[in-house]
């Protein structure tokens, strides 16, 4: 048995909230798991219970890999000779995710009012664009794309509050989520907050948040810091030869 990651394996869980599937013990997802879904999917130690059919209507991605063969390599199995994992004949496919991403997905594709959908912090809307832009769930991607634009500072938006950056971490987890989500937009104010912040520490802020980055947005990080001091000295030195005339 391969040891799987746990959400919270300090809190007991009754018979009703579990179900075993392969000989592991899984947690019913709260709110996704329908008794009378078609297909299970494994999360981490969740088990989510859904309907087939209307998620491969809202994803290609998971109709694409729900239309594969779900083999599982059984111990006692000769090489070769593999089967689906089910449950009572309910096909399982396990999926490499964090269990609280994938339901934050569900809930905004599946949301209980159909006239509102859960309120996130800007964190948990980074995570859902990942998400959802790996699913190929577009209308999720757009909305959740959307309020970040209203969370997070942008040029565009008018520079908004850039106060969200006073701690470095946060600058460098926009900068790493907008690259991997193609979100540009966010990108000029987190490197200009970190370009312009006061280092106390330097050492600190260098080995760890600024190591987080590739090492080429390391670069533009430093090269922001260098080359703003003589912006702003190239600035007071054209003020000071206007007020003297050019200096005749």
């Amino acid at each position: 048995m391969t040891n799987r990651p746990t959400e919270d394996s300090t809190v007991p869980m009754s018979d009703h909230e579990t179900v075993t599937i392969g000989g592991e013990e899984y947690r019913r997802h709260p709110t996704h798991y329908y008794e009378d879904g078609n297909f299970i999917f494994l999360v981490e130690t969740t088990a989510f219970r859904l309907f087939q059919g209307i998620l491969t209507r809202r994803s290609a991605v998971i109709k694409d890999m729900l239309g594969l063969p779900q083999p599982k390599q059984s111990d006692s199995m000769e090489e070769g000779d593999q089967q689906q994992l089910t449950l009572d004949g309910v096909p399982v496919v396990e999926l490499q995710d964090e269990a609280s991403d994938f339901a934050l997905l569900l809930d905004f594709m599946f949301p209980r009012n159909c006239l509102s959908y859960p309120t996130v912090d800007w964190r948990r809307l980074l995570k859902l664009v990942q998400i959802a832009q790996k699913y190929g769930v577009e209308d999720v991607y757009t909305l959740a794309s959307k309020r970040l634009a209203k969370t997070l500072p942008t040029v565009a938006g008018g520079g908004q509050d850039v106060s969200i950056y006073k701690d470095p971490l946060v600058a460098v987890e926009v900068i790493e989520s907008s690259r991997l989500t193609g979100l540009p937009a966010f990108l000029p104010l987190a490197f200009y907050s970190l370009s312009t912040m006061e280092w106390n520490n330097a050492d600190t802020i260098e080995s760890g948040a600024l190591a987080r980055l590739s090492a080429r947005d390391q670069v533009r990080v430093h090269q922001g810091r260098a080359s703003i001091p003589a912006e702003v000295m190239k600035k007071i030195f054209s003020r000071w030869e206007n007020s003297t005339g050019g200096g005749s």
